[in-house]
């Protein structure tokens, strides 16, 4: 997980993981996808969420 996923609050963290529980299901039905390519590809976006939260919700770190 990447440092800032413990910055935050409960609700976000709950939502990211819902996402990527959900992606996780749309990508097993791909059969040309490796459960390690699985695996790689909801980190992926997991952190762009994570990412997208300490940009847009937390702000610069200036502003905390």
């Amino acid at each position: 997980m990447p440092p800032y996923y413990n910055e935050m609050s409960s609700a976000a963290k709950e939502l990211a993981e819902h996402r990527s529980v959900h992606l996780r299901c749309q990508l097993r039905c791909n059969p040309r996808l490796l459960p390690e390519q699985i695996d790689a590809l909801v980190a992926k976006f997991h952190n762009i969420l994570t990412e997208y939260y300490k940009s847009r919700i937390l702000g610069p770190p200036g502003d905390r």
